[in-house]
């Protein structure tokens, strides 16, 4: 594999990270605000439209805003693995904010070093 393949696939990897990790600090922030914004928004199960059965993630909207709001058995009755999930996504949502901020203070240290040195010549 050559250098520049093994960084595009980096490359890649990382912005997909960042559209999943807004993605699910959407959902969990309007699982906390907006509960029923969420559910409203929710798409209708289609194992349960089609087939009447449910799905791996049948209940886990609802479940979702439970968590959100401390009642967490009866997130666990509506989707056994809701608080497991929730879990992933909230500490993914802090690496995701840790990350930003230590971004985005490199580059302001980045910026801040001319202006000083410009500062210094007067």
């Amino acid at each position: 594999m050559s250098q520049k393949f093994k960084n595009d696939i980096r490359i890649s990897l990382k912005v997909v990270w960042i559209l999943l990790s807004v993605v699910t600090t959407i959902i969990l922030l309007m699982s906390v605000y907006y509960p029923e914004a969420l559910l409203s928004s929710a798409p209708v199960c289609l194992s349960k439209t089609y087939n009447n059965t449910e799905c791996f993630m049948c209940g886990m909207t609802r479940a979702f805003n439970y968590i959100s709001t401390g009642n967490l058995s009866h997130a666990i009755k509506l989707n056994e693995m809701s608080i497991a999930l929730y879990l992933i996504f909230a500490v993914n949502t802090i690496a995701f904010f840790y990350i930003l901020v230590l971004k985005a203070g490199r580059i302001f240290i980045k910026f801040k070093k001319p202006l000083t040195a410009l500062s210094n010549k007067n």
